[in-house]
């Protein structure tokens, strides 16, 4: 802030024709220039992430599939079913990690 009001100072002596310094224009905003160089250069924003903890919500209590009722399915179609629940299970598990990891009790 302080480099650009001595700049602007030092155009507006330069352009306005004020001769109340006793150096030549030129000089004066070399002069301005040079110790706007000096001036200390704005804080530097460091950004802090926040940890929020996450409520973990409970696992759903899931219908149990009797045997006989998947007897009718072909072998392909029981074997893409299993494949379907295991991949969502860890799927699950994946994001109750996530989940669990947004709480700081007993990490040091």
């Amino acid at each position: 802030m302080r480099m650009k009001s001595l700049a602007t100072a030092a155009i507006i002596l330069i352009t306005s024709g004020i001769n109340s310094c006793s150096l030549p224009a030129p000089a004066a905003l070399a002069a301005v220039l040079f110790m706007s160089g000096c001036a200390t250069p704005p804080a530097e924003v460091v950004t802090v992430p926040v940890v929020v903890a996450l409520e973990s919500p409970p696992r759903p209590i899931l219908p149990p599939v009797p045997a006989d009722d998947l007897k009718c399915l072909s072998v392909e179609t029981y074997e893409t079913l299993v494949t379907r629940q295991r991949l969502l299970r860890q799927y699950a598990e994946e994001l109750e990690g996530i989940i669990q990891s947004t709480h700081t009790e007993g990490i040091e």
